[in-house]
């Protein structure tokens, strides 16, 4: 790469030197255990002119605002380079190299007109077409087969302002800001906007241009709308707006006048998922003339569109086509006093997207937001993008047979943030944050600590605190789980006015105004924050171990900080009971800034011959920085399965696969054919299901599943079965844990199945064996969905079983009931679609075991194949050590699962305690509204138990938050079904 001299306009630039990760990573890699800080938010402009502008703009200082959120913040210029993408890549890649904290970086311009910043294109993989791109920006390692390949794992993240006027810029920068501070509305009826939704979708389709039959449709990105629609319900909405098109309403819903209302009544969020291009919605009919007539000024929401196009902000690129595609519309229309449409949208710029890995993105995406906490709007969709990786890991490859960009590469690519990329999304009103300092508080240091809680006095972590002098910012922190935030500062003028601005998503952005009256020159001395990636590895570079082999142990450590350190010791504290003959060393070592390096060993020893597959053994270590204790951390070694004659290790909660090749476990099932066919002389009864359709039935007995008790159960014609209702006949099949899909799931074979248009026959049949303790269903000589054209003669037929023994019979050690699957013949053909998916997921979608998908068993599975058997069952082998699944400390309480779950209307509450402590237990609605303390009070060592009644509450979800003497929270969600 050429070398590149640049200007660069420092805004503002204050890296505190022991804060590690920027802040917007967190939620992409949970691996990470280095403490996070807001970084350095770069501006990419295309005229000089324009630098002013983001601080002085009459629309609002747009470099200030993000300075209050705890950016630094610089601007970059690059009129007069003549750089094209490449060239303006190989500025941003130096950048990141001088300033490792770079998180974010807008880039302020269309791909021409009178302000152009370059672009990259991509080929499309279903047309002769190219697409423009930003997000090569965000990467720079091309060779993937180099050890830095990065093109899935983003340096940063970009979005795009893809302005073509100065009143473009104006809009953007008044939108951008006033999105998030809510100054206009705040303090108005208006307000409750945010708790409103609007779910958009079109199942439609055409074949080569021409009409084809509604019966020829898709009906995912309908159905796809529905699990979002369930989703945000779940969350907490009350209010969700739907315009649906599909082949039960198309006469008469081409156009919907719900789109416009809703939208300009105010919505926060708005989702499409179906049929469009550049000029907006196409079913049900929504364009960017639209958009133009819209009303909603300041109710401004984020706008998904999971849609072919609709981001295209190089829809011109090659001087025809449209000047502003949909999006850009959208986030640029109206005037920066008056704006309509949306503060920031999601989208594609390829013409010809599929609708199943949109549908995947779009499900990804939101329970990013939903459910882990990735609210700002690029991380977010970044997390959409990664599930292809999972749902499609065989089409990861840069470039195809074909010479096509790979899928997963493919879509990295193309969809794109137009808006603020770092910008928050509202998920209902923001509740106020509490600090333990007043406004006009007078400081006496150079420094500063506070404690911030929520409105219940918990306290609030990953709160971003930003000192301002002026329009400079003098110093940031961020809060830990305590809520303890410490912030310094140098150099400032006593008395000067200074402000303190706290940032956190979900909560209104809060200013707080200090007077700077002294400095009686106390030693600023915050909470050690010294953290470093630590990995244990054996001698072989190993990070699994197997039983009756020697132990020498060392550690892998990773410093990703610009800091030097010397004198740093470790210590094994404890280790399970599966090391023999420990040795322990202690080490001490120095290590360099951005350094990775490997000990000595700091144990040996030798790994008992007694202990099982799927044990996993654990070392507790402590470490300190200058004779100061700085982390306390668990490291695990997983024994794992080496061969498909062993089991599958237990999930999350427990439960274990093993099927009949597992000849040397007692708990290894034997295939044993219970027919319930009246065809092939058995007793079952038909449940009169066809193609994509479900049934919820009685089980007969009360059956425990991942600690909830279900007497009924439904079952779905594409082989699966869900122990809750589902409003859904899923036929495509996801990996297990994925958040979309049937929940509490049971996947002998989830496969598309079908009955060729209504022409073959199908069974599903179900069968109580009240005597044995057994419920059988059975999907009987189903032809594969993927070759059922073929049928009666060449097409491929499934025919399997599943059986749930009743717990009181066939006992268990937690008391969940066991689970056969049976293969009396089975062919695993769909390469179109993921082939199938076998296994068991737990009813929140966060566990599971994964036997086989897209034709890959897990680790001690196999192929499946005719005469095959697997069990689950949360029976381990002899010899695991259950012990070694204790919480990392320095968790110092544990909640189990509650049951029944979903309850009406008692629910059993269990923890443990490893030490006495004073344990509040409060109820929560989904609004954060305490509605009862239902104990508080000391319990000492061990297991707990408590019951809850809800007679007197409305059906609903409910939080059961726990909080010990030192704060530390722990909860858990119930819902509530009358």
């Amino acid at each position: 790469m050429k070398k590149i001299f640049i200007t660069l306009i420092s805004i503002s630039m204050l890296i505190s030197g022991t804060n590690l990760i920027p802040l917007s990573q967190k939620g992409i890699d949970r691996n990470i255990t280095s403490h996070y800080s807001r970084g350095i938010y770069l501006i990419i402009v295309p005229q000089n002119n324009l630098i002013e502008r983001m601080s002085n703009d009459p629309a609002g200082n747009f470099v200030l605002f993000k300075k209050t959120q705890g950016f630094d913040v610089d601007i970059i210029s690059i009129e007069g380079m003549g750089l094209d993408a490449e060239g303006l890549r190989e500025i941003i890649f130096e950048y990141k190299n001088s300033n490792p904290l770079l998180e974010y970086v807008l880039l302020v311009g269309d791909v021409n007109w009178n302000y152009a910043v370059p672009t990259f294109t991509i080929p499309s993989i279903n047309e002769e077409d190219i697409n423009v791109t930003d997000y090569k920006y965000t990467f720079f390692t091309d060779d993937e087969n180099a050890d830095n390949y990065d093109a899935f794992h983003p340096d940063i993240f970009v979005g795009r302002w893809s302005i073509q006027t100065s009143s473009d810029l104006s809009n953007l920068i008044a939108r951008s800001i006033k999105y998030v501070t809510l100054e206009y509305i705040k303090n108005t009826p208006f307000i409750d906007y945010l708790d409103r939704s609007l779910l958009v979708a079109g199942s439609y389709a055409t074949y080569d241009g021409n009409s084809v039959p509604p019966s020829q449709w898709p009906v995912t990105p309908v159905w796809t709308s529905i699990w979002l629609y369930e989703e945000l319900e779940e969350f907490g909405y009350t209010h969700i707006d739907t315009a649906f098109y599909h082949a039960g309403n198309y006469q008469n819903g081409e156009t919907n006048p719900m789109v416009a209302n809703s939208w300009n009544s105010g919505v926060g969020i708005i989702n499409y998922r179906g049929w469009g291009d550049a000029n907006g919605w196409h079913k049900p009919y929504f364009h960017r003339e639209n958009v133009n007539n819209l009303t909603n000024g300041w109710m401004l929401p984020i706008v998904m569109s999971f849609v072919c196009n609709t981001g295209d902000f190089g829809n011109d690129y090659n001087g025809s086509g449209l000047d502003k595609c949909y999006g850009e519309a959208m986030v640029t229309y109206g005037s920066m006093n008056l704006p309509k449409g949306a503060a920031a949208m999601v989208g594609p710029s390829d013409l010809d997207t599929d609708t199943r890995f949109n549908n995947v993105i779009c499900g990804a995406m939101w329970d990013a937001l939903l459910e882990e906490g990735v609210h700002e709007l690029a991380p977010a969709l970044h997390v959409g993008k990664q599930s292809l990786i999972t749902e499609f890991p065989d089409q990861m490859a840069q470039l195809d047979a074909n010479g096509k960009p790979g899928v997963v590469y493919f879509y990295h690519h193309v969809y794109s943030v137009l808006g603020d990329p770092s910008i928050p999304v509202w998920l209902g009103v923001p509740d106020e944050m509490t600090v333990n300092i007043v406004n006009g508080a007078e400081l006496n240091n150079s420094h500063l600590s506070i404690n911030v809680t929520d409105p219940n006095g918990y306290p609030l972590d990953l709160v971003v605190g930003a000192l301002m002098y002026g329009e400079e910012l003098i110093g940031k922190g961020l809060s830990n789980e305590n809520g303890n935030l410490n912030i310094d500062f140098a150099d400032i003028p006593i008395g000067t006015q200074l402000e303190l601005y706290l940032n956190k998503s979900q909560y209104y952005q809060q200013k707080v105004d200090l007077n700077y009256t002294s400095d009686n020159g106390d030693e600023f001395n915050p909470e050690v924050f010294t953290y470093f990636d630590i990995s244990a590895s054996t001698t072989e570079g190993m990070n699994y171990v197997t039983p009756g082999n020697s132990l020498e142990l060392s550690l892998d450590i990773a410093n990703p900080t610009p800091l030097n350190y010397s004198d740093i010791s470790i210590e094994i504290i404890s280790y399970s009971d599966g090391i023999e003959n420990g040795t322990l060393i202690p080490i001490s070592f120095d290590i360099n800034e951005f350094e990775t390096t490997t000990t000595t060993p700091i144990l040996t020893g030798s790994i008992s011959s007694s202990i099982s597959i799927g044990t996993e053994l654990y070392l507790d270590i402590e470490v300190s920085y200058n004779a100061t204790l700085v982390q306390t951390k668990r490291l695990n070694l997983i024994v794992p399965s080496l061969s498909q004659n062993d089991p599958i290790p237990p999930d999350n909660y427990g439960y274990w696969g093993y099927d009949n090749w597992d000849t040397d476990y007692p708990e290894a099932p034997i295939y044993n054919w219970i027919e319930i066919s009246p065809t092939n002389g058995g007793d079952g009864t038909d449940l009169q299901l066809a193609d994509d359709t479900r049934t919820r039935i009685p089980i007969g007995f009360d059956f425990t599943y991942y600690g909830n008790i279900y007497d009924e159960i439904t079952i779905c014609s594409n082989g699966w079965a869900s122990f809750e209702p589902t409003s859904l006949s899923h036929f495509w099949n996801f990996s297990i844990p994925m958040p979309m899909g049937p929940t509490a799931m049971l996947a002998p074979f989830f496969d598309d199945l079908d009955d060729n248009v209504g022409t073959e026959p199908f069974h599903v049949l179900s069968y109580l064996d009240d005597e044995n303790g057994q419920f059988i269903i059975q999907w009987e000589n189903l032809a594969n969905g993927e070759n059922d054209e073929y049928c009666p003669d060449d097409c491929d037929r499934e025919t399997f079983q599943m059986i749930l023994y009743n717990p009181e019979i066939y006992p268990t050690t937690t008391g969940d009931g066991e689970i056969l699957f049976q293969y009396k013949e089975v062919n695993d053909v769909d390469q179109n679609g993921n082939y199938s998916t076998i296994g068991i997921e737990s009813p929140d979608q966060n566990t599971g075991i994964q036997y086989s998908f897209n034709n890959m068993p897990g680790p001690g599975a196999s192929l499946i194949q005719n005469n095959m058997a697997i069990k689950f069952t949360t029976d381990a082998p002899s010899g695991y050590l259950s012990n070694s699944k204790l919480e990392e400390i320095p968790s110092s309480f544990t909640i189990l699962p509650v049951y029944p779950n979903p309850f009406n209307p008692e629910v059993t509450i269990r923890f443990e305690l490893n030490k006495t402590d004073r344990i509040s237990i409060s109820i929560y609605d989904v609004k954060g509204k305490v509605i009862e303390v239902i104990s508080n009070k000391v319990y000492n060592v061990g297991s707990h138990k408590l019951n809850w009644n809800a007679d007197k509450n409305p059906s609903g979800v409910y939080f059961i938050q726990f909080k010990n003497s030192e704060n530390l929270k722990l909860s858990s969600k119930i819902t509530l079904v009358k």
